[in-house]
């Protein structure tokens, strides 16, 4: 093997590093620091996380929030990055209910950009103040169409404002922690590495 060929043979597996690193990275995910919620009526309460480097949010976007709190219709919940706002949970059970779902935040809740569990059997008031919503994944809740999926193809990289809001006081709680994860689609693969391992084909082949 010539020089050439050496060199173009290191290029492409220093770049699929670099690549793969940031991939594992993105799938890993991404943790962002918790802390109470305010109270309301009208109690607004934002999380920052900042990401470094850069990469396109890959075709599945994950939202885990580990979290508490009473009576989970006083919450809104938005998600905000580089001009994109996304409607993350709205006030769970109104309108069916003026006051929202009885129920209780206690666990962690995963959010995803592609169809997952309904919201749709806690739109009522809940069975009771002490029922506890169960942990899982969801798909988002709300009225105004927006999607984690809005997110995929903008640039990772910068600030990622979670909003919690609480409309009604008395009931109170907190965030743990969150997480945002970019995960590749089913079958896909990374197109920088695809085309790496084409160029290197076609540079054996001359």
């Amino acid at each position: 093997m010539d020089a050439y060929h050496v060199g173009m043979r290191n290029y492409v597996i220093m770049c699929l590093r670099i690549c793969g690193l940031a991939a594992s990275s993105a799938q890993a995910g991404f943790f962002g620091a918790g802390g109470a919620i305010t109270d309301g009526p009208d109690g607004v309460t934002t999380f920052e996380l900042n990401i470094p480097g850069s990469g396109p949010a890959l075709p599945r976007v994950l939202l885990s929030l580990d979290t508490f709190h009473t009576w989970v219709g006083d919450l809104t919940i938005t998600l905000e990055h580089d001009g994109t706002t996304v409607t993350v949970l709205d006030r769970l059970g109104v309108p069916e209910t003026p006051f929202g779902n009885s129920g209780n935040f206690d666990g962690v809740y995963e959010f995803d950009s592609q169809p997952a569990m309904s919201w749709a059997a806690f739109d009522n008031s809940g069975g009771s103040t002490d029922d506890v919503i169960p942990e899982g994944l969801y798909s988002v809740n709300n009225t105004d169409g927006t999607s984690l999926q809005d997110f995929v193809g903008l640039d990772i990289h910068g600030l990622w404002t979670l909003t919690i809001s609480d409309a009604v006081a008395s009931d109170t709680g907190g965030l743990r922690s969150w997480r945002l994860q970019f995960l590749p689609g089913p079958g896909s693969a990374s197109l920088f590495g695809m085309g790496a391992f084409t160029a290197l084909r076609r540079r054996r082949g001359k």
